[in-house]
């Protein structure tokens, strides 16, 4: 099925950093890990991401999006995820390496904090019975 591939192919180690999804490939002949959208990891696509990776029932995808940036913020100062950050792997005991001119904080990357919990949440109006189903999931930092 074309959308499971899509999924298995934004988790792909050339493309998911482990603190989130890439710009670009890092096979790509174009790959600079500080190149603004060359290889950068952008909050808000990577929110955006996961939403479209929960609404089609990949769950585990989308919290391991959530994961990855839940953790990138408590490596920011007060919590708060920048712009961009560069998309270098995560390995154990590293920080995000930061974009050196990323804005921080970022509005529209601190709303993705909110779009992400509402992922977890997941709640699905259920017009004809007049209310709220919901079925939540948390990644493991919660």
């Amino acid at each position: 099925m074309l959308t499971r591939s899509v999924a298995e192919r934004l988790q792909a180690p050339d493309l998911f950093s482990g603190w989130g999804i890439r710009t670009l490939s890092s096979l790509s002949p174009a790959y600079n890990l500080m190149g603004y959208h060359l290889v950068t990891v952008w909050p808000h696509d990577n929110g955006i991401i996961a939403s479209g990776l929960r609404a089609l029932g990949f769950t585990d995808q989308a919290l391991e999006l959530a994961q990855g940036i839940f953790d990138l913020c408590t490596q920011q100062p007060y919590y708060r995820p920048p712009e961009l950050f560069c998309g270098y792997e995560r390995t154990p005991n590293a920080s995000p390496v930061c974009y050196p001119v990323a804005c921080s904080p970022q509005a529209w990357a601190t709303g993705t904090i909110f779009q992400l919990l509402e992922l977890m949440v997941n709640l699905q109006p259920d017009v004809p019975s007049n209310c709220l189903q919901k079925s939540p999931h948390a990644p493991t930092c919660f």
